[in-house]
């Protein structure tokens, strides 16, 4: 299943997951939470929402990780 479309951040900017909202197996729809994030350096927290209705196979990263730019 493909997540959403791009993350709400900057060019560039490093994004840290504060917490999965789904598991492996979970069901989602369009809307559905998968996990919140941060910008690295703001203190806002954002949602990734799913773009389509699928089952969850993998979660890539781990909560509090940082991701960096591609």
């Amino acid at each position: 299943m493909a997540a959403s479309k791009a993350l709400n951040s900057p060019p560039g900017a490093t994004i840290q997951i504060v917490k999965w909202k789904v598991k492996v197996g979970s069901k989602v729809d369009p809307g559905s939470v998968l996990m919140t994030y941060k910008i690295d350096g703001q203190t806002e927290t954002m949602k990734l929402k799913s773009a389509q209705t699928g089952t969850v196979i993998q979660l890539c990263r781990k909560e509090s990780e940082k991701v960096p730019p591609r």
